[in-house]
């Protein structure tokens, strides 16, 4: 999974718990994995009262948990995650790109509001070339859209067990027929991971979801769903070619394997 992505769903599921108790104190680690490589994070809006509003951003909030404390403030009711595919206007396919930020389709924070919502893009930038450390990026969360109408994306948990499980059954003896056991592996892995009780337990970031938060249900979900990304740059899943009958099959079940990834993100994080 790529590391916007990681970003996106940490705020949604942590903001989610802080929303629910507004006021209270959440146990959001001050070393969370998903922002490990962050000198900076912040909120932005643009000033509606400027004349020239879109170069004038007001900066709400400077760390997670007080853009949490923002959107309780602002009447937000409840974060969702937002994903739209740009398939057919770029000419190449999503999961190629998965691995670049900016990327394999557009992911966004939906805040929902009793009659409307806002939406919330990340922008990275590197702001720090010359760092001794790896916090080298800044990023800045900026609210695209205001006042819009509600999309809150909503999919059956097992309905989108069933997809992934039968995508990663059928690419995984894809990977055995031309070789490629160490693939084969990470998709065998990934559906043993729908039914294990701690999916997240051989999982890289272990602390992307809060604690008692998600069911097991949804946790399986989400974390068979991470498990089997594998779409990135040189070296990944997506660095391979074949003859010209096996490409097909290649292509066709990696975009596959992408759309019921993040169907399954979807599924489990708004669930």
């Amino acid at each position: 999974m790529t590391g916007t992505l990681s970003q996106l769903i940490t705020l949604v599921a942590y903001g989610n718990q802080y929303i629910a108790n507004p006021g209270t104190s959440i146990n959001f680690p001050a070393n969370h994995s998903a922002f490990q490589y962050c000198k900076n994070v912040f909120f932005s809006v643009e000033d509606q009262n400027h004349p020239s509003s879109e170069n004038h951003p007001i900066i709400v909030a400077e760390s997670p948990v007080e853009w949490f404390g923002y959107l309780a403030k602002t009447g937000c009711k409840t974060l969702k995650l937002y994903y739209e595919s740009s398939d057919g206007s770029t000419g190449i396919k999503d999961h190629k790109l998965a691995g670049m930020i900016g990327g394999g389709g557009a992911w966004l924070i939906e805040a929902i509001y009793p009659e409307n919502s806002d939406f919330w893009y990340g922008a990275w930038e590197v702001t720090r070339d010359d760092a001794t450390n790896s916090n080298v990026w800044t990023v800045n969360y900026k609210r695209i859209q205001h006042h819009i109408p509600s999309r809150n994306l909503q999919l059956d948990i097992e309905t989108q067990k069933n997809i992934l499980s039968d995508v990663l059954a059928k690419i995984e003896a894809f990977a055995d027929e031309v070789n490629a056991e160490n693939f084969a592996g990470i998709f065998q892995q990934a559906n043993a991971w729908l039914t294990e009780n701690y999916p997240e337990r051989d999982y890289y970031h272990t602390d992307l979801l809060p604690d008692d938060t998600y069911s097991i249900p949804e946790r399986q979900l989400f974390f068979a769903a991470s498990g089997a990304w594998v779409f990135g740059g040189m070296g990944s899943w997506n660095d391979m070619g074949f003859v010209v009958e096996q490409q097909q099959v290649y292509e066709n079940l990696s975009s596959a394997l992408y759309t019921a990834i993040n169907n399954a993100i979807i599924a489990a994080i708004n669930s």
